[in-house]
């Protein structure tokens, strides 16, 4: 009688094991696409500002070169002064890069990163007091 209960033991104990790993296995799993639909979000959204950024200055730079040129009678002489000024700019760009893109690429990597592994630790947090209260109430 006694090896009867200790094997239906035995063998809820084994249940709840593989529950509970299924259970983490799902719950890494959805996290897993969690992060890769934010990643996914993140890069089209970059993907997309880099796209239309430089169309729009493209067009800013080519009325400005055609407004420069009309007021001063010589077309060219726009297109020189806009191609003057975006050279300075990109010379300014790169001797400034490390500020202006490096570092601030890190820090937005670093926090999302952080922010990513912050949301993990707040879900096992939740889900450790919910388990807890359960635990209480039976």
């Amino acid at each position: 009688m006694k090896d009867k209960g200790l094997k239906e033991e035995f063998y809820k104990i084994v249940n709840d094991f593989f529950k509970y790993y299924e259970l983490r296995w799902e719950i890494f799993r959805l996290n897993l696409v969690e992060s890769l639909a934010q990643l996914y979000t993140r890069v089209f959204s970059i993907f997309l500002v880099w796209l239309i950024v430089p169309i729009f200055l493209m067009f800013l730079f080519i009325a400005l070169a055609l407004y420069l040129g009309k007021v001063w009678g010589a077309y060219y002489l726009g297109f020189l002064a806009v191609g003057g000024v975006i050279f300075v700019l990109g010379i300014l760009v790169l001797l400034f890069r490390k500020v202006l893109i490096t570092n601030p690429l890190i820090n937005a990597l670093i926090s999302a990163f952080f922010e990513t592994e912050r949301h993990s630790e707040i879900q096992k947090n939740n889900y450790g007091s919910k388990h807890s209260s359960d635990k209480k109430s039976a």
